[in-house]
């Protein structure tokens, strides 16, 4: 009954400890097998002395080979109580380890709670700043949707009136054509109406410097008595001063006179001047 004790309570044991208390209660068990196989020997013994010393006397081989047996188990014993006493301090050594072990898986153990408090702080923290900052980033879309909508609105409206620009640009466009194709009418008329002044202006030219041949010719006669010849309703007026020749051909150019130059301006020739064309009214009563 002990035996089948201690049997379950090393079994239990070694549920709990570690693989060598597991060794070492099988070497205690087997120590108390041992053990009490001794007892058993030496009680045995006793007995075995007697029948050595009668085995001495009648020298029985049984009798030798139950000495031998004795002596192999004594041995087996000392061996075994060899291994449990190191196995005694080792078990000691590793209970040592247990312990201080154990002192640091709790003193890491508490480290580690206040590491986790530390860290469910900042975590709470964290996310007390991830949703103050969530707020802040949802307000700000909110006014950028806005903002957006309000330059679609914008947007729309300026393409609308670029669209409305558009149509006055291109009424105006047309207006500015019709008045191009009026112009060009215009100025195809003037041109025309340029060509003609330009024929009578060189018509008109040409009979002015016919006139200026012809005073010429008069004034180099050697005597002129200054007079006044009278035209229809007009008065050319010769002085009779000597001219000089050189003065008298003045020929006119027709592309930069006007008719008003020709006929309605004086004109010198020498120290006097001759007004062609002038009309001076005269009243003959």
């Amino acid at each position: 009954m002990f035996l089948n004790y201690i049997i379950k309570y090393t079994k239990e044991r070694t549920c709990f400890n570690c693989s060598y208390l597991a060794n070492y209660s099988e070497i205690l068990i087997k120590f108390l097998r041992y053990n009490i196989g001794s007892t058993c020997n030496k009680n045995l013994m006793s007995k075995s002395q007697l029948a050595e010393k009668n085995a001495k006397k009648s020298h029985s081989p049984e009798l030798e080979k139950l000495l031998l047996e004795n002596d192999r188990i004594e041995k087996e014993n000392k061996n075994l109580r060899d291994e449990i006493s190191r196995m005694n301090k080792k078990n000691e050594d590793l209970t040592k380890q247990l312990t201080i072990t154990r002192t640091k898986f709790y003193e890491d153990f508490d480290k580690l709670q206040e590491q986790l408090k530390l860290n469910e702080k900042q975590l709470l923290d964290g996310s007390k700043k991830c949703l103050a900052q969530q707020k802040k980033y949802s307000e700000e879309i909110r006014k950028l949707k806005q903002e957006n909508e309000s330059l679609n609105k914008h947007q729309q409206n300026e393409k609308l009136s670029g669209f409305e620009k558009i149509k006055i640009l291109d009424s105006e466009n047309k207006l500015l054509k019709l008045e191009n194709e009026s112009l060009k009418a215009q100025n195809e008329d003037n041109n025309q109406k340029t060509l003609k002044y330009k024929m009578k202006l060189k018509h008109a030219v040409k009979i002015v410097n016919e006139l200026n041949n012809l005073v010429t010719h008069y004034h180099n006669k050697p005597e002129i008595n200054c007079g006044t010849t009278q035209t229809n309703n007009a008065y050319l007026h010769i002085s009779d001063k000597p001219l000089d020749c050189s003065q008298c051909r003045d020929t006119l150019n027709a592309e930069s006179l006007l008719l008003s130059d020709i006929f309605f301006k004086t004109k010198s020739f020498g120290d006097g001047e001759i007004e062609l064309f002038s009309i001076k009214s005269k009243s003959k009563y």
